[in-house]
């Protein structure tokens, strides 16, 4: 395997270009983990749109509290 870096030196030495990331998830259904997946997703969603920021609590607060179809908008924002 042979590694490029960048010009500017900011790209990472452990990125190997073409590379994805698969992520599997198992989970019996109806299981207290699956019914808590998609609120669990939705708060690290939160929390990426968050990071940075000031007043981070009141900004998840905030967002927290908008209606559904916001928040699936603003989800789709961290991917």
């Amino acid at each position: 395997m042979i590694l490029r870096f960048a010009a500017d030196g900011l790209s990472p030495w452990w990125v190997t270009r073409g590379a994805q990331v698969h992520s599997y998830l198992f989970q019996m259904q109806h299981s207290r983990a699956h019914f808590r997946y998609d609120s669990l997703s939705l708060q690290r969603a939160l929390y990426r749109l968050a990071l940075g920021q000031p007043n981070q609590e009141d900004f998840l607060r905030t967002l927290a509290n908008a209606a559904p179809t916001r928040q699936a908008q603003l989800a789709r924002l961290t991917f």
